[in-house]
């Protein structure tokens, strides 16, 4: 599917019109919206938690250097990982494209490049050199697809952590044709061995990116891919819907997930100038179901709603913000006049305030509120003032 996206993507977006679609939607009730006099905060607060799991997972395309040294800790002790790429211009690299369905035989396309190598080191504290692991551009065929691998500009390597658990080393890997926005993000598994345990396609960029990046929660028994949740007990979680495109998908908590979708196809269109393009096919009954859900690190629905608030330019953004002091989510749903709020402690009861219900801000700020500003999806900028004691929000458009 995602190969066949991309042909479409090169041939642009038109139009749009609805086609009868079907998927499966979590048994879960959607929230109701509530007033803001309705959001309780606990006399006590527990333990905050200041980190920011959702911003863990963004992924920036091109962003790593091809070599890089990092030290690491394993069961208490000390290691270095080195990880380098390295272009090798006398191994030519070729792949005949063949037209996607709908196209014609003039859309064959030969691509032609050169091979990469990318290799892993792990050194002991000692620098005693415990594997070398070299892995070459077609190797990573099956997860990137041969013409984003072959057309690649060198990207090293970008280490996403050790994962106690399995006793391995992740990494994901960005292919990134020269002169595009499209690109994809492979995950790989590497055991303390050098073996490759995993690899597989995780995110992609250039139309209908989603929202994430190849992340593990803090106790390392849930591996987020973006496509696949890799569960504690092994068994991998498409996170992919038919009809459907994936939005965003990150850690809310290191026990907690959040994911949602688009529910769009596409297919190829005649242009009236001639050739071809892409329109939008969109099943108006499914753009009033819930289409967010906060899992559990098992892939168990807590709860799901309706959310909107998503831009698409050439990836799906969620607009938000986390602060600790109330150890909340701030969502901005501009499409829905709205902010969901969804709660570290309590992530199976998320909350939905209207814009227009809230206290309209007028200065001066009060000592005890955190201003936070989000992007609506038509780029307009709302700044919502957090009462960090009582939760109150207090709103305005900022100009």
């Amino acid at each position: 599917m995602r190969n066949t996206f991309y042909g479409l993507l090169l041939l642009g977006l038109v139009g749009c019109e609805t086609r009868q679609t079907a998927t499966t939607e979590a048994r879960v009730t959607p929230p109701a919206a509530v007033k803001q006099s309705e959001v309780v905060q606990p006399a006590v607060q527990p333990r905050q938690d200041t980190t920011d799991y959702s911003e863990e997972s963004s992924w920036v395309m091109g962003a790593h250097a091809e070599q890089l040294d990092t030290l690491l800790r394993i069961d208490g002790k000390s290691y270095r990982l080195r990880m380098r790429a390295q272009s090798d211009s006398s191994a030519r690299l070729q792949y005949i494209q063949k037209p996607v369905a709908g196209e014609s035989r003039q859309m064959i396309d030969t691509i032609r490049g050169v091979d990469a190598s990318f290799t892993y080191e792990l050194y002991d504290g000692q620098g005693k050199r415990l594997f070398q692991r070299v892995l070459r551009k077609p190797e990573f065929y099956k997860a990137a697809g041969h013409d984003l691998t072959i057309n690649s500009v060198l990207i090293g390597p970008d280490f996403v952590g050790y994962n106690a658990p399995r006793k391995a080393l992740l990494f994901s890997q960005s292919f990134v044709p020269d002169g595009t926005d499209v690109g994809t993000q492979c995950f790989l598994m590497l055991g303390l061995d050098g073996r490759v345990r995993m690899l597989i396609e995780g995110n992609w960029a250039g139309g209908n990116e989603a929202d994430c990046g190849v992340a593990q929660a803090i106790n390392g028994a849930t591996i987020l891919t973006c496509q696949e949740l890799i569960l504690p007990n092994g068994r991998r979680m498409n996170l992919q819907k038919k009809n459907a495109e994936l939005v965003a998908a990150f850690f809310l908590s290191d026990s907690t997930l959040f994911v949602a979708y688009d529910y769009v196809t596409h297919q190829l269109v005649k242009l009236e100038e001639g050739g071809q393009g892409i329109e939008e096919v969109r099943d108006p009954r499914l753009q009033r179901t819930a289409n967010a859900q906060i899992l559990d690190l098992t892939g168990k629905p807590l709860a799901a709603f309706r959310y909107d608030g998503f831009s698409n330019e050439l990836g799906y953004l969620v607009p938000r913000r986390y602060v600790w002091q109330t150890s909340t989510y701030y969502l901005l749903d501009e499409a829905r006049n709205s902010v969901h709020l969804i709660s570290q402690q309590h992530p199976e009861n998320p909350q939905e305030l209207k814009l227009s219900q809230l206290e309209k801000f007028q200065a001066p700020r009060r000592p005890l509120e955190r201003a936070i500003k989000l992007y609506g999806s038509s780029g307009q900028a709302h700044l919502l003032y957090v009462d960090t004691r009582t939760g109150r929000i207090r709103h305005q458009i900022n100009i």
